[in-house]
């Protein structure tokens, strides 16, 4: 991924390329992405696969999958209890707008 925006070759990207190669939709860093939370490869996120994605990065006790589902609701536009691709690539536009 690095490579692929590194233009001046020094092997590091300036914030502002990351946030662009995030926003491309169609981006292998967002699917990477999307993938870490969709562990059964279904290509939607529950709310089980949100807390448990959410408790290896931060591992919190007070963490419940019913917090996770409130988290799903507020982002799930079709209703349907879970996170899909695109619903995720909605919610990441929004966070680096």
């Amino acid at each position: 991924m690095v490579t692929a925006v590194d233009t001046d070759g020094d092997r590091f990207i300036s914030i502002e390329k990351f946030g662009a190669l995030l926003d491309d939709g169609d981006s292998d860093a967002l699917r990477i992405a999307f993938e870490e939370y969709d562990e059964n490869g279904d290509v939607m996120i529950t709310a089980e696969e949100l807390c448990r994605a959410l408790r290896r990065v931060v591992p919190d006790k007070d963490l419940t999958v019913e917090k996770c589902a409130e988290m799903i609701a507020r982002l799930d536009k079709d209703g349907d209890g879970v996170i899909s691709f695109d619903e995720f690539k909605a919610m990441t536009a929004t966070k680096s707008s």
